[in-house]
């Protein structure tokens, strides 16, 4: 296999992957960082067991400041769970792959400040078409 693509579960299935935050207090996480590395490590290490070859991770995207203004530790907090993502680069660097589209966004890339817009898809679709360039 080349190339297989993943979603990862979403809410109403089962979330220990997918959902972090505790909705509107971004001191509670549905999981810990501990707990968010070791499933994700788990996930990796089962995907190269079945012979995906190449696994693309995605960076949870930081807020943009009409929602950081609400609350200001939720961007720090989202810092603490990509550090996952890169230790998980380090620890299979031939099998993963990590980007970061809206690592340097703005307001002007969030419709709401958490949901990217037409702007903030079109730097999602730029990246992950440079690493399937890559791949390919």
């Amino acid at each position: 296999m080349l190339l297989t693509l993943y979603e990862l579960p979403k809410a109403g299935g089962n979330e220990k992957y997918g959902k972090i935050f505790e909705r509107n207090d971004p001191k509670r996480a549905y999981i810990s960082v501990n707990e968010f590395r070791k499933n994700y490590i788990a996930f990796t290490e089962k995907l190269i067991n079945i012979g995906v070859k190449k696994i693309v991770y995605i960076k949870i995207s930081p807020c943009g400041q009409n929602v950081v203004r609400k609350s200001p530790l939720l961007n720090d907090n989202v810092a603490k769970y990509n550090k996952v993502f890169d230790e998980i680069k380090n620890k299979f660097p031939k099998q993963v792959e990590v980007i970061f589209p809206l690592e340097n966004a703005t307001d002007l890339d969030y419709i709401d400040g958490m949901h990217a817009n037409a702007k903030g898809h079109a730097r999602f679709f730029n990246e992950i078409k440079m690493v399937l360039k890559d791949i390919l």
